[in-house]
């Protein structure tokens, strides 16, 4: 079995937690990679992260949302399963906190847990092509007024609002920016793509759920700034989104009910 343990090495949690997961490699003798500044003082074999891929049998990331996202994003088309480790802040994506590491990982080892198959969004304009696993976000420019937005879905037009932008989220993405936006939160195995107005200046203008085998077109007045899970992507005025071909291998080692979860991580209050 190989394994790639991947994180933030500038997280003294993340690289602290780093040590007893090699530990547990080397001791049950799988083949481990590190990526550079983890683990250090181990004799392990450093490579660049698109390297390893075609001969990896799990990534254990070690981070919160934005890193296990990044190790997810690395892994797209290669079906490889993340096993995430909670040294960031919320970690809805992480499958075990640190105090779980000697558990978790054995498990995760053994084949124990089961893989959740998270959607992922493809995005596309005239001149590239993205994928995502929380959203994609169309931004005002700070120069700029209200953008006025015509929505689509599968070719119908579905509304027209004047905004301040626009983020499309996966369910995975529903309790991320999508949730400050007002939007609703989705289950994660939800097949279903959101689409939410930011700052909308229509009355009635809200959120939108289409199911996730129809492709959503949304065309600005001017070029606009597009973010693809923060990634910055070069302007421009309209964009496909729609469900990839592929999905993002999340293990979920423990039964963990998903609204007690939401209170956790949100801080919701009775």
């Amino acid at each position: 079995m190989n394994v790639f343990v991947y994180g933030d090495s500038a997280n003294p949690a993340t690289s602290q937690a780093a040590k007893p997961i090699l530990e547990i490699l080397r001791r049950r003798c799988v083949t481990a990679v590190a990526q550079p500044g983890l683990g250090d003082g181990l004799t392990l074999e450093h490579m660049l992260d698109a390297e390893i891929l075609s001969r990896t049998d799990l990534i254990i990331c070690l981070g919160g949302d934005g890193t296990i996202m990044r190790a997810a994003r690395l892994q797209l088309g290669h079906a490889v399963p993340i096993l995430g480790v909670n040294t960031g802040r919320v970690g809805f994506l992480a499958g075990i906190e640190p105090s779980e590491i000697q558990e978790g990982v054995n498990a995760a080892i053994d084949g124990k847990g089961v893989v959740e198959e998270r959607l992922v969004l493809r995005a596309s304009a005239s001149s590239w092509e993205a994928f995502a696993i929380n959203d994609v976000s169309l931004n005002k420019a700070p120069d700029r007024s209200l953008l006025s937005f015509e929505v689509r879905c599968d070719g119908e037009m579905m509304c027209r609002f004047r905004a301040d932008g626009a983020v499309v989220a996966s369910p995975t993405g529903s309790t991320a920016y999508s949730l400050s936006a007002g939007g609703p939160i989705a289950m994660p195995n939800a097949d279903c793509i959101i689409m939410t107005p930011l700052c909308a200046h229509t009355l009635g203008a809200g959120s939108i759920v289409i199911n996730g085998s129809s492709v959503l077109s949304l065309c600005a007045d001017a070029p606009t700034p597009v973010f693809v899970d923060g990634i910055a992507m070069p302007p421009c005025d309209r964009i496909e989104v729609k469900k990839a071909d592929f999905t993002a291998k999340i293990i979920r080692l423990y039964e963990r009910d998903y609204y007690s979860l939401l209170h956790k991580k949100l801080s919701i209050k009775d």
